[in-house]
């Protein structure tokens, strides 16, 4: 059925002779009205494929950065408190050449959907690149930042693939910075990315913390 995207109403005309000609025209009016309606729903569409990445749909890196800023912005406005979690696949590379290109999808899908359910709805999470992800969770000091990516982490431990190669298990790392207000994002990323590797380095499948800011606000 075809969907209704806009609506001209005709009052009485005070010609009679001229009822065709004036209908003609509210039935042009009408296709023009709906014409512009389902062009700027288009464009919505494309902006939002635009900012998508699509294999796993969470926001790409440039639409997360655009959403961040906009949320640091509001932070130093407001004095509170935001923080980042970096976090990666552990052994990703051996994944796509022991199971192939395709599961490695499939791996990156549901990583990226599961820990989307992990966090909520005010928070935002991209895909950084590659198999790395990073989230920002809105008004959370490092306390709660640490229970957020430890419930990320151990519900990606719990995933299980079946593959023709038999079971396969994936973990995650994760490296948290929480920002003090007047902080900018980039440095917030690139603590918690260093906190990442840290975790890395002492074994994977875990979670490691960035120092928190020494100097005073």
């Amino acid at each position: 059925m075809a969907e209704t995207l806009a609506v001209v109403e005709l009052r009485q005309v005070a010609c009679p002779q001229y009822q065709e000609h004036y209908l003609a025209l509210g039935v042009t009016l009408a296709q023009l009205c709906g014409l512009a309606v389902a062009n700027a729903r288009n464009y919505q569409a494309l902006q939002h494929l635009a900012g998508t990445d699509e294999l796993t749909g969470l926001s790409n890196r440039r639409r997360f950065f655009a959403l961040a800023q906009h949320q640091f912005m509001l932070a130093r406005r407001h004095a509170y408190r935001l923080c980042v979690i970096m976090f990666d696949i552990d052994h990703f590379k051996k994944v796509n050449d022991t199971y192939g290109h395709a599961m490695g999808d499939r791996v990156l899908r549901k990583v990226a959907r599961t820990c989307e359910g992990s966090v909520r709805a005010t928070d935002l999470m991209g895909r950084y690149g590659g198999e790395e992800f990073v989230v920002l969770l809105h008004e959370t000091d490092a306390a709660g930042a640490r229970v957020a990516a430890e419930r990320m982490r151990a519900s990606v431990e719990a995933l299980v693939f079946e593959t023709p190669q038999g079971t396969l298990r994936v973990t995650i790392s994760l490296g948290v910075a929480e920002s003090a207000p007047g902080r900018e994002l980039d440095a917030e990323i690139a603590r918690a990315d260093a906190a990442l590797y840290q975790a890395k380095g002492q074994g994977r499948n875990r979670l490691c913390c960035a120092e928190s800011w020494a100097d005073p606000l």
